[in-house]
């Protein structure tokens, strides 16, 4: 289980940066797909529709809404769904902006945060998905202040969850 204030540190003080937000969907019940997460990024991995199960070093996460699981940069993903419609999901990637792994190594692990499906984190990835699809510098420097306010938002449900004795 992740320390709400490593958390914290790492959403509220470590040099990220945000990269981009892409949409990915699922299809087929039965088949596994394989990956690797991106080489020089972390992700947010968002469940937006469906159920599926992600394995990462022999650790398995079961995603839906209200569940979001943290992907440090270069790690093989197994995934596969387990409903019996599509599962569509979004990943905002992000950056370390120096080596910092000494000061920040939550950043290269994985990790599922527990956020009951928050509408209002719903509603901000959302926002941050529209977005981002707008060319131009000050559609990215929005983009930008959403990526933040959605790690602001997670800080505040980790530590509601801290407060109340729910996992993270």
């Amino acid at each position: 289980m992740i320390n709400s204030e490593h958390l914290v540190a790492l959403y509220g003080t470590a040099p990220l940066t945000f990269l981009d937000i892409v949409t990915q969907k699922m299809t087929e019940k039965d088949s596994i797909r394989s990956f690797t997460s991106n080489v020089g990024a972390g992700g947010l991995l968002f469940p937006i529709e469906g159920s599926a199960v992600f394995a990462i070093e022999n650790v398995e996460y079961m995603l839906e809404r209200g569940k979001i699981l943290h992907v440090g940069p270069g790690l093989a993903i197994e995934s596969q769904i387990t409903s019996d419609r599509p599962f569509e999901y979004a990943v905002i990637h992000f950056k370390l902006l120096c080596d910092k792994s000494d000061q920040f190594p939550l950043f290269y692990k994985h990790f599922l945060l527990q956020t009951s499906e928050s509408i209002k984190l719903a509603k901000k990835v959302q926002q941050l998905q529209q977005n981002f699809l707008i060319p131009g510098a000050l559609s990215y420097l929005q983009s930008k202040v959403l990526f933040l306010k959605i790690l602001e938002e997670l800080i505040i449900i980790s530590e509601k969850n801290a407060q109340t004795g729910s996992t993270i």
